[in-house]
């Protein structure tokens, strides 16, 4: 947790004049909050700074939910940008703010079914167990 990369997002929701917009809330979401908190979303941010991964954007896409994802680590991985979401060049708030700016005028270009087809088709564990498992033949 940072706070002080918590208060800079608030500031830039503020600055931005965006709060009719954003409905942000840095705190920890229980299990049982996790589904309306996805289905409420019209965009799951992921304004990471560092990492490789994300289950968010995982579960972000089960429940049909475009995503705007940082441009570091494997983030940006499987993101079909105006299908499933898009990315920005992490801290850079000028980036992020073009990126949601366009996802919020250009809702309608990212189906729900579409995403959760994807996310099934591509991203299920039976899927990623297929391709673990060809690799393992590989070396039969």
């Amino acid at each position: 947790w940072d706070d002080a990369y918590c208060e800079m997002l608030k500031n830039i929701i503020k600055e931005n004049n965006l709060s009719y917009k954003v409905d942000s809330a840095f705190t920890y979401a229980t299990d049982q909050e996790m589904e309306l908190v996805f289905k409420a979303a019209d965009i799951v941010v992921l304004p990471y700074f560092e990492g490789s991964q994300s289950a968010v954007k995982l579960m972000a896409y089960s429940y049909g939910r475009p995503v705007l994802v940082s441009d570091i680590g494997g983030l940006s991985e499987y993101v079909l940008l105006g299908k499933t979401g898009e990315t920005f060049r992490a801290k850079d708030s000028d980036s992020f703010l073009r990126k949601l700016d366009k996802m919020w005028n250009n809702l309608d270009s990212y189906n729900e079914q579409f995403i959760k087809d994807y996310t099934y088709t591509n991203l299920s564990w039976d899927i990623c167990a297929h391709k673990v498992n060809r690799i393992y033949e590989l070396f039969d």
